[in-house]
């Protein structure tokens, strides 16, 4: 009954425990995508902020260098060994001119300012405040045609964005600007330093965790030698991670590159940590392309649950003793200690012991059976008394019946003698018998005459009869004819009768037919 009680409680729990851990990563699942989008709108907010600062930080250069544009292909001035067409703001020109580049810097605090020139299809920096590692200005270099910068500026757009030169980020705006005709001869670019503010921004996203062993990365997206290189990270940060492969080979990053949202659970080694079965959520920025991953091993996920899964198994698996322990405890003291006293006392029963009693107050089926064994033994103690006295009033009739055998056994030899007194009379009777059979010899013959003559006269009669049933129908034949002149008379006497009446109306003349038929009439009425 214990095994039972514990494997179902077992199977029970780790059904919950299952359940429960599909529950708990599917909303780990969605709370990772949620902590990655709020990440993404946080990067969308310092990148608005930094664009607008980019916006104003443009609007300024523009007004140190106010225009008109012209670019002179004619005339070309030598920058840094490379010719470039001269290019100019009013009277100003603005190549090798980096007084206003630097002051530019100077006065906003650091703002990169450069100016690009139109040659052919072409823009080339004539003036910049941006320096290289090695303290060079950065002048003389062409705007990438493969950039995203290069088609804006082509087309006569303004292009914004966040880019790296030299090694250090930069909020950047692109601004063409046009010659008196109306054609783009050039362009204006200022880039915000945003390396604080972007450490700052990295830091937050590398302390942020995920439960107590799963943290966010950051990996730069773009096309280009930089792609999929750590941009945040707590181990590998700055190390190139494009083509790491799963526990299937699969190259996971760029997996999450090309479907750009999602999630997913697989084995990697994530951030430089050792290979593990984790769940991982992804998520893009599209503006600077940052894929931004936060990853957590699925057994640290389950470490809790599963501790709590052990704790509730133990406390239940100590419950399921304790309360089997109390059932067997109560079973014993409500069940099995009764049914004993009743099998003891049934076995009293049975021994012929008829004093065995039970008293019990219970009013439940075991009650009922211990009150049903007491009956059974009144009932026995009752049965016993009645054939007690049934047995005594036995003896008893049984030396009546002696007394009476006795007094039978006397009238019997008195009968003895009489019966030889009757044998002696039916042997007298016996003679009578015979002589009364001769006579009913005689007897007999004397009948059979009387039966011969009885039959002679049975002939006699059955004539006689036969004469009486011709005397009955020449009987009948006289009754018919006497019928049938009934009839007549009684039609002549209605004819005398007619005939009178007419005589009588006849008056003298019919006095004579008038005697006539009184006359008939007499002798009808005859």
């Amino acid at each position: 009954m214990l095994a039972v009680q514990v494997l179902v409680f077992g199977l029970f729990a780790w059904v919950l425990s299952d359940s429960s851990m599909r529950q708990l990563e599917a909303q780990q699942r969605a709370a990772m995508s949620a902590q990655n989008e709020t990440l993404r709108d946080l990067l969308g907010q310092f990148d608005d902020t930094m664009l607008q600062e980019a916006d104003r930080f443009l609007l300024s250069f523009a007004a140190v260098v106010p225009g008109p544009y012209a670019v002179d292909p004619a005339q070309t001035i030598e920058v840094a060994g490379q010719p470039t067409p001269q290019f100019s703001s009013g009277e100003i020109v603005l190549n090798n001119n980096f007084e206003l580049p630097d002051r530019f810097f100077a006065t906003t605090g650091g703002t990169i300012a450069t100016v690009f020139a139109r040659r052919g299809d072409d823009f080339v920096r004539v003036t910049t405040s941006l320096k290289k590692q090695n303290g060079e200005r950065a002048v003389g270099t062409l705007l990438d045609r493969a950039g995203p910068a290069y088609a804006a500026v082509q087309a006569g757009r303004s292009y914004r964005a966040l880019t790296w030169l030299f090694g250090k980020p930069y909020m950047s705006k692109y601004e063409p600007v046009r010659d008196a005709a109306g054609k783009v001869a050039g362009a204006l670019y200022v880039g915000v330093d945003v390396s604080a503010e972007l450490a700052m921004l990295k830091n937050r996203i590398r302390r942020k965790s995920i439960g107590t062993d799963g943290h966010f990365v950051v990996v730069d997206a773009k096309p280009g030698p930089d792609q999929g290189k750590l941009l945040v990270g707590r181990r590998q940060e700055g190390t190139v991670q494009l083509d790491a492969r799963d526990e299937d080979g699969k190259t996971w990053l760029r997996e999450m590159m090309a479907a750009r949202q999602g999630s997913l659970t697989h084995r990697i080694a994530f951030d430089g940590g050792a290979p593990a079965l984790r769940l991982t959520a992804f998520e893009t920025y599209p503006e600077w392309q940052w894929l931004i991953v936060g990853s957590v091993p699925v057994d640290s996920l389950r470490a809790e649950l599963i501790a709590n899964r052990n704790r509730f198994l133990g406390a239940g698996l100590a419950l399921a003793l304790l309360v089997s322990a109390g059932f067997w405890w109560m079973l014993r003291r409500m069940v099995s200690v009764p049914l004993a006293d009743a099998a003891t006392a049934a076995r009293s029963l049975a021994a012929g012991d008829l004093t065995a009693r039970l008293d019990s107050p219970r009013r439940d089926e075991i009650g009922e059976l211990m009150r049903a064994i007491d009956g059974v033994g009144q009932g026995l103690s009752g049965i016993v008394g009645t054939v007690r006295a049934s047995a005594d009033a036995i003896v008893a009739s049984t030396g009546e019946i002696a007394t009476g055998n006795a007094d039978l056994s006397a009238r019997t030899a008195s009968q003895a003698s009489s019966l030889e007194r009757t044998a002696a009379s039916i042997e007298q009777l016996s003679a009578t018998v015979r002589q009364n059979a001769d006579a009913a010899v005689d007897a007999d013959a004397t009948v059979r005459s009387a039966a011969d003559a009885a039959r002679h006269g049975g002939g006699t009669v059955e004539r006689v009869v036969q004469t009486m049933d011709g005397v009955h129908r020449n009987a009948q034949q006289v009754v018919d004819i006497i019928g049938m002149i009934d009839g007549i008379a009684f039609q002549t006497n209605i004819l005398a009768l007619n005939a009178a009446v007419e005589a009588a109306r006849a008056g003298e003349h019919g006095r004579g037919f008038a005697v006539v038929a009184g006359e008939v009439r007499f002798w009808v009425c005859m």
